[in-house]
């Protein structure tokens, strides 16, 4: 940052400046969670809904990964406790996407009307 001014008022101004960026460091931490990247889209949701209620419930800002990418690590910043709940919950959400299967079946098109059935009341019976 610079600073420009009176000198009197640029000292006053640059020692504030510095009692907060101590403090800020003192108070702030972060955890790197490596993650596998299939799972990154998960995390992150539609249209970034899960990640934001990490983010809205914890007060850690999180950088995630692009989806699709070869990175592999989520950075979670903030306070002590924030950064503890926030990686709380993405590995929660890691493990139990670990415990998930996805298939797809194809099936063709005549019949997607009787899978379901009226209402979806057929395809309810399965699950």
């Amino acid at each position: 940052v610079e600073l420009e001014g009176p000198p009197e008022e640029v000292t006053v101004v640059e020692q504030a400046l510095l009692a907060q960026s101590a403090d800020l460091q003192a108070r702030m931490t972060y955890a790197d969670v490596k993650v596998d990247p299939k799972h990154v889209s998960h995390i992150i949701g539609k249209e970034g809904s899960v990640i934001g209620k990490v983010k809205a419930e914890t007060g850690a800002q999180i950088t995630m990964p692009r989806p699709n990418s070869d990175e592999s690590n989520i950075r979670i910043e903030g306070s002590a406790e924030a950064v503890a709940a926030a990686k709380a919950q993405v590995l929660d959400i890691i493990e139990k996407q670990k415990n998930y299967l996805s298939v797809d079946v194809i099936v063709p098109y005549k019949f997607h009307s009787l899978i379901i059935g009226q209402g979806g009341s057929a395809i309810r019976k399965l699950t």
